[in-house]
């Protein structure tokens, strides 16, 4: 996965979508601060997330992660909730996210 530049999203963009994604975590007993990834995007103090998006402007991906189970699952999951149409989360967080949970460090990079 390869990432241009990190932006802050606004919290009303990605309303309710944290919550929804630690619930995820809760239930496949992923640890929000179990990879090196999600502690840059996880506060240690109140596991809470810092809005910080992977952003890209040419995005250059594997699409087999894309297609594998985990990150299959937890779309289908964030879909199941009805977030991306109630609230319009959008492609950033999820990525960002789930790169978090997924990705060994030496398969992000940035450009």
């Amino acid at each position: 996965y390869t990432w241009s530049h990190l932006l802050p999203d606004l919290p009303g963009a990605v309303m309710h979508f944290w919550e929804y994604s630690l619930m995820y975590m809760r239930m496949k007993n992923i640890h929000p601060l179990g990879t090196p990834i999600l502690r840059q995007f996880v506060n240690e103090d109140d596991i809470r997330w810092n809005y910080q998006l992977y952003m890209n402007d040419i995005e250059i991906v594997k699409l087999d992660w894309f297609r594998s189970d985990p990150y299959q699952d937890y779309f289908r999951y964030l879909d199941s909730v009805g977030g991306f149409w109630l609230h319009r989360w959008g492609d950033h967080a999820v990525r960002t996210i789930a790169v978090g949970m997924w990705l060994p460090e030496d398969k992000v990079y940035e450009m």
